[in-house]
């Protein structure tokens, strides 16, 4: 199962507000003994201007874990591109087109 946060990031008080956020979420997780996959926490910023550039951690163990950039993401089969193009969905249904 994907969780996600989403945030309209405008200005750094935005960024920090995320941060503020997901440090909320580990601190719980870390009462109730959930053990987060650090590895599986990704980052994806949606916007067609320029984006705010801003890093994310998680912290375990008092060790910041920087949270991986990426693109795209796909869910529930559908690719979410950071740019809000469809080349990615394009070139899906194409190589599936291809298989058939």
């Amino acid at each position: 199962m994907m969780q996600k946060i989403y945030k309209s990031i405008a200005t750094d008080d935005d960024a920090n507000s995320l941060q503020s956020v997901i440090s909320r979420i580990t601190e719980w997780c870390n009462t109730w003994l959930l053990k987060l996959n650090i590895n599986k926490y990704k980052v994806v910023s949606y916007n067609r201007k320029e984006i705010i550039d801003s890093n994310y951690y998680i912290t375990e163990e008092n060790t910041d874990y920087k949270l991986e950039k990426i693109d795209s993401i796909k869910d529930l089969g559908v690719i979410y591109a950071s740019r809000l193009n469809f080349i990615g969905i394009i070139q899906r249904i194409k190589s599936i087109r291809l298989i058939i």
